[in-house]
């Protein structure tokens, strides 16, 4: 059975940069490291999370707070900063960054691209994949042979007075 696309990332680049984004030092103004930290946590669990998304409830809140060693409250307002800011995307109780999403588009693009040449390689026969290796071949169909044949001994045997 093939395995399944996965819908997420391993790792994202961090530009060495990221923090001089006017964005993200408004959120160190505001809230200092900590802000700058949350950030960086929350950029880690989108990119573990299905779709480079993750829920955004009262529970989801206290859970990350847990994982982040904050206070719900002032995670909570963190968060609502960054979607402030337009640097996380809320639709619901679900958030999500864009521009991690368009980074890894082209990774989508590879995935499928390796699904799409497997695919090609199968054989007519959905259960078998095509192999160049002769060798196996050859020492399936003697194995197969022999079996018949050891069948075949087997019933004239059982046959016989």
């Amino acid at each position: 059975m093939a395995r399944t696309i996965k819908n997420n990332a391993d790792y994202f680049s961090h530009d060495n940069d990221m923090r001089d984004d006017e964005r993200i030092k408004a959120v160190r103004r505001k809230f200092g490291h900590i802000g700058y930290s949350t950030w960086n946590m929350l950029l880690e669990r989108l990119c573990r999370a299905e779709n480079f998304r993750i829920e955004y409830n009262e529970d989801s809140i206290d859970i990350m707070a847990g994982d982040f060693h904050a206070e719900p409250e002032q995670l909570k307002e963190i968060i609502d900063y960054l979607i402030k800011l337009k640097l996380i995307i809320q639709q619901g109780e679900i958030i999500f960054s864009q521009t991690m999403i368009t980074r890894f588009e082209g990774l989508f693009r590879k995935r499928k691209r390796d699904v799409e040449r497997l695919s090609e390689a199968k054989t007519t026969d959905e259960n078998n994949i095509a192999d160049d290796n002769a060798q196996s071949k050859v020492k399936d169909s003697k194995e197969n042979k022999r079996k018949e044949n050891e069948i075949k001994e087997k019933g004239n045997k059982e046959n016989q007075p």
